[in-house]
């Protein structure tokens, strides 16, 4: 097993857990805001104008990276079924890894998984394991 240097820091997930981590890395390029607020704003013609600003304000507080930025917005335009979205909408989008401890990757390979499965993820001075194809 080797340990994971590239995975982003641990933050808790809209929900307050921290047991998992973002699959997205990266940073957040202004002209990927610029466009995905263009394409928010043709699919969605009725939305105030500072629903866009705060959206702008929000993914970058958020630490979004361009491609959850863009993401989001797909998965926007792809499932909203009201006259107007919420910024939730856009911020609360993410893709999670489940950190694993000891014990549950112990559980697992019990289960058929076997230790090359797994990659160690240090947070916090504290041991996790991820399973790599979920990377």
């Amino acid at each position: 097993m080797q340990q994971t240097e590239n995975l982003p820091s641990l933050s808790p997930s809209i929900s307050g857990r921290n047991d998992s981590i973002s699959v997205y890395t990266g940073e957040l390029n202004p002209l990927t805001v610029i466009n995905e607020i263009k394409r928010l704003k043709a699919a969605f013609p009725n939305a105030k104008a500072g629903f866009f600003d705060i959206v702008m304000e929000r993914v970058k507080e958020n630490g979004f990276s361009d491609q959850r930025l863009i993401d989001a917005v797909n998965n926007l335009i792809d499932n909203f079924r009201y006259p107007n979205p919420m910024v939730s909408d856009i911020v609360s989008f993410d893709k999670r890894i489940k950190l694993h401890t000891h014990s549950e990757v112990c559980n697992k390979i019990g289960q058929g998984y076997r230790w090359e499965d797994f990659e160690i993820v240090e947070r916090n001075n504290t041991k996790f394991w991820i399973i790599k194809s979920e990377k």
